[in-house]
């Protein structure tokens, strides 16, 4: 006879468990309660939930339209959340305007990379479930289930990516994928040991030197070494000649650095572009293979993870297990919850909705919430 995780606000049995709900309950248990069982939900109102929402419709369009349509596809989508009203900007981001520049701009650094990414036969949006206790008495009819932004063929081995916008970019070293709990889970639940990140990274609109850019035509990267204001013409260094005219510029003044700078403007490698064929925007794209000890470990933790949250179901017994006011164990002082849990009203009203008390701001769907956090 199967069991059940939990029964939620909805008074539903909820028998799926996903990557985002096993980090919340490892997080603190009560705030998984809050969540899960009570319905309680962060108040969204991040501007770059919904570009990133943008961006991946117009990544997936594009592809499938042939090639073609990506950039148009976005804007259309973009200009519709300009009518949202409160919506927080970061201050990379700073407001609808800069990243309607930056959303262009990644579609087609896209449209320049993907013919040659050596990705094939793509399919989106995929979920994957998967029984984690099949037979047992008590626990059968339990699954796992991940949302997967893109499965794809390459390099001769099928491949399982999540696609990212980011603020900044991940090490360039792929062995640490490795170490990614997310990637481990989507290996456990698909059979497929190579996964990696598309991350498209957000990058503001003025520039100065030493700034890392890209160039839009050709998806080149390149330092900034001079930069005009009053014309926007940028002087660009490949990365190894900017470090060498920095080393070559160390200690030089006046005269001596103009005629330093006039000398490597002549040179060879020396690129000029004015700003708006330039951006901080980039794409990286990291592969591995996870290897089959650490994709065993991931199914463990799934399996751990749900054999806990039935036992806190059963008995009701939800603590606050991840308390902490002070760094680095200072989950308390960041978590949506704290007005519940310090009985502040106000702080409660201010962060939170109940999916249970009417209007939210977010759809009362449970897949598509684990979803949207995946």
């Amino acid at each position: 006879m199967s069991t059940r995780l939990y029964t939620n606000y909805k008074g539903n049995a909820v028998t799926k468990h996903s990557y985002s709900s096993g980090s919340t309950f490892r997080f603190c248990r009560r705030r998984y309660q809050l969540e899960k069982v009570k319905g309680w939900r962060e108040k969204d109102n991040r501007a770059s939930l919904r570009f990133g929402r943008c961006i991946e419709d117009a990544i997936q369009f594009h592809v499938n339209n042939n090639l073609s349509g990506g950039e148009d596809h976005f804007i259309n989508s973009w200009v519709k959340v300009q009518e949202i009203p409160d919506l927080v900007y970061t201050e990379k981001e700073g407001d609808w305007s800069s990243l309607d520049r930056m959303g262009r701009v990644m579609l087609q650094l896209f449209e320049s990379w993907w013919p040659n990414s050596g990705l094939a036969n793509p399919k989106w949006q995929l979920e994957y479930k998967k029984e984690v206790f099949p037979g047992d008495l008590k626990y059968a009819g339990l699954e796992f289930t991940s949302f997967v932004d893109l499965r794809a063929d390459y390099q001769g081995k099928p491949l399982i990516i999540d696609i990212k916008t980011a603020a900044h970019g991940m090490s360039e070293n792929t062995a640490l994928l490795q170490l990614d709990p997310q990637l481990g889970d989507y290996s456990w639940v698909t059979g497929i040991p190579t996964v990696g990140f598309l991350n498209l990274i957000k990058g503001g609109n003025t520039y100065k030197k030493g700034d890392s850019v890209t160039i839009i035509r050709t998806g080149e990267q390149r330092k900034i070494c001079t930069f005009a204001e009053e014309t926007g013409i940028a002087l660009v260094l490949s990365y190894l000649d900017y470090v060498e005219y920095e080393r070559e510029a160390k200690g030089v003044r006046g005269n001596a650095l103009k005629a330093l700078k006039a000398k490597w403007e002549e040179g060879a490698s020396a690129l000029k572009f004015h700003s708006s064929d330039l951006t901080k925007c980039r794409i990286q794209f990291l592969t591995c293979e996870i290897p089959e000890a650490i994709i065993v470990e991931s199914g463990e933790t799934v399996a751990q993870d749900i054999v806990n949250i039935v036992d806190a179901s059963e008995r009701n017994c939800w603590p606050q297990d991840g308390r902490g006011i002070r760094f680095p164990n200072n989950n308390c002082t960041i978590c949506p919850m704290l007005g519940i849990c310090i009985g502040d009203d106000n702080l409660r009203d201010e962060k939170l909705v109940n999916l249970s008390a009417g209007k939210v701001l977010v759809p009362a769907n449970e897949d598509w919430l684990d979803k949207l956090s995946e």
